[in-house]
């Protein structure tokens, strides 16, 4: 079954310890909206990508990033050949 988008809030929420009644407050901390806006854009490139690219030739999709210092940057999104 999937969960829907408030179930995943909820999920998330709970194993972040994050008081589901402040998220919103959170989200509009002038330090967090750069990196909410900066993630978002990645998805909005994917998307796009995924429109105009042949499905039956490539194949994009969002890797998920663990930044951390030493650790080689592998960049957004990728872009495979089928």
């Amino acid at each position: 079954m999937t969960l829907s988008w408030q179930e995943k809030v909820e999920e998330y929420c709970k194993k972040y310890n994050i008081p589901l009644f402040y998220l919103a407050e959170t989200m509009y901390e002038p330090k967090v909206i750069p990196m909410i806006r900066g993630k978002v854009f990645e998805f909005s490139v994917m998307t796009a990508l995924q429109e105009i690219l042949p499905q039956n030739e490539r194949q994009v999709d969002q890797s998920m990033m663990n930044a951390q210092i030493g650790f080689h940057d592998i960049g957004a999104y990728r872009l495979k050949e089928l």
